[in-house]
């Protein structure tokens, strides 16, 4: 009895497993289903974390090969400089602090500005170069250092900021298998215990994702090669407060940035193999000037008569010479380049593009396919790119860096002390912008929006990298001077204009009465 119970039950249970199975057959996704077809092009595929795919192996050789096509291909050298250049500015971002008090602000801006131009800092060249290894890279580090010696003797601060290379963040004793660790800190008075995931050398709080402190090698490690017996003598633990790291994560759980131009690795070697290619084939054709060709029949030993192949010939200028009996002479025909090598290099530019949101036009330096709209409409999805990136610029290197200079600052002036302890300071980045392609068109419009009250003089300046109150107190220290100096009065072009009517012959001046009686 029992057993024929449990026959019964066997055969239900089949039966509702074919019944799941067709309905799931019934309902799938094409990409999903592995084929003969699609199973080499998929065959690599792998559902791995971002720790465990993202390693140390594959981070170095992607960089490595990034660094190359960077220092040999002059389209990716060209990309990944345009691109520091317009997220970082032609100059470094300027904080326009946010206070009524114009002396506070002045002084705050003033000194920044000293500071971060100063030979010894050159902030300008430093976000450049963290921005440029970002896309090469995948990540770059800047390290915030007080030096004491050159920067406080140069500048009055001795705050100073360092870019790390990504290949020194690393921690020679950390595998795939050791990354989760648990550490107590101190924390308003009591101890508490964090769990903390280690990703080669970039410790993240597990809780948040945020950086807890990072691992860096000594700067002498990276002149002697790496060994991992210095590595772990001369390893250092920064905290996250003093390092912050420049990268944009793809996936959720990503702790360490990967190559950005990694995708398109491949196509720059493609287009350079066929640049070489299409120039060897057109030098061979261009190095040839003639052939000779005859149609006698081959001599006792097979070769045709009285010549050697591959034998050459000298030619003078403006030679005329007669051919023997059977010989007759042409010119090879360059066949390279072929009229698709440029549709083919716009292509691969295109695609490449992608990758970083580029449009055509800026990657290749060339808009001259563009008509007046086709340009505005491609640099402007490129210029909302360039805005996140700025403010993420913001968000996880100025903004911190800034805090550092005004606690320094604070401690030079009790005023500044006190507005950062009432969280007083208010501050925006200005950058500057890509000049306008139709200035006068541009500021018609921003006319026309401040009539209408659809934006403001404090968003008008800033797209231009000025401060609207500063724009304010020069025109009005202008229109005071020009009242000084009696500039001011009124337009005397029609006076003038009727004045120089004397000058005129009295027989070829308008006759007044006839005009008023003709009309």
């Amino acid at each position: 009895m029992f057993d024929s119970i449990k026959r019964s039950a066997r055969k239900v249970f089949h039966r509702l497993s074919a019944s799941a199975a067709v309905m799931l057959r019934g309902q799938h996704y094409d990409n999903a289903t592995t084929t003969v077809e699609n199973e080499r092009h998929w065959n690599r595929a792998r559902d791995l974390p971002p720790i465990t795919i993202n390693n140390p192996a594959a981070r170095q050789k992607l960089r490595e090969r990034a660094r190359y096509e960077e220092d040999n291909n002059g389209y990716c050298g060209g990309m990944v400089s345009t691109l520091a250049t317009d997220v970082v500015g032609y100059v470094a971002p300027t904080p326009q602090v946010l206070t009524d008090d114009s002396d506070l602000k002045r002084f705050i801006e003033e000194e920044w500005k000293q500071w971060s131009e100063s030979p010894v800092v050159n902030l300008p060249e430093k976000l450049h170069v963290l921005d440029r290894a970002r896309r090469t890279d995948g990540e770059s580090f800047l390290l915030f250092i007080n030096d004491t010696v050159q920067t406080l003797s140069d500048t009055g601060y001795s705050l100073n900021a360092v870019v790390i290379p990504q290949s020194r963040v690393s921690d020679p004793h950390w595998n795939n298998w050791t990354q989760v660790e648990t550490k107590e800190v101190e924390f308003n008075g009591s101890t508490v215990t964090l769990d903390l995931i280690n990703d080669d050398g970039v410790v993240v709080n597990a809780a948040t994702g945020q950086p807890f402190e990072f691992k860096v090698t000594d700067v002498i490690d990276e002149v002697r090669g790496f060994t991992p017996g210095l590595m772990g003598a001369n390893l250092r633990t920064v905290p996250a407060r003093f390092m912050k790291q420049w990268f944009r994560p793809k996936r959720p759980g990503q702790f360490r940035g990967i190559c950005e131009i990694g995708a398109s690795l491949g196509l720059f070697a493609q287009l350079r193999r066929y640049g070489l290619a299409t120039l060897g084939a057109a030098e061979i054709a261009a190095m040839m000037t003639v052939l000779l060709k005859t149609n006698l029949p081959a001599d006792d030993n097979g070769q045709p008569a009285n010549l050697k192949p591959f034998s050459a010939q000298d030619f003078e200028r403006n030679m005329v010479t007669a051919m023997p009996d059977g010989w007759d002479v042409t010119q090879l025909k360059a066949e390279q380049p072929v009229t698709a090598y440029d549709a083919f290099v716009r292509a691969v530019l295109r695609e490449i593009g992608r990758v970083l949101d580029m449009p055509y036009g800026i990657i290749a330096g060339d808009h001259s396919s563009y008509n007046y709209s086709s340009a505005r409409l491609d640099v402007t999805g490129y210029d909302e790119r360039m805005k996140y990136d700025r403010g993420q610029l913001a968000i996880k290197i100025l903004n911190p860096l800034f805090y550092e200079f005004l606690l320094e600052m604070a401690q030079i002036r009790p005023d500044i002390a006190r507005a950062l302890e009432a969280n007083k300071i208010k501050y925006q980045w200005k950058y500057t912008n890509r000049p306008s392609i139709d200035p006068a068109k541009d500021a018609s419009v921003d006319d026309m929006r401040l009539k209408n009250g659809s934006t403001t003089l404090s968003e008008v300046f800033a797209a231009r990298g000025l401060d609207w109150r500063e724009q304010l107190e020069q025109q009005a220290k202008e229109k005071e001077i020009i009242l000084k100096l009696g500039l001011d009065k009124p337009d005397n072009s029609a006076t003038m204009s009727r004045s120089t009517q004397n000058d005129v012959p009295t027989d070829v001046q308008p006759n007044v009465n006839d005009n008023a009686s003709s009309q």
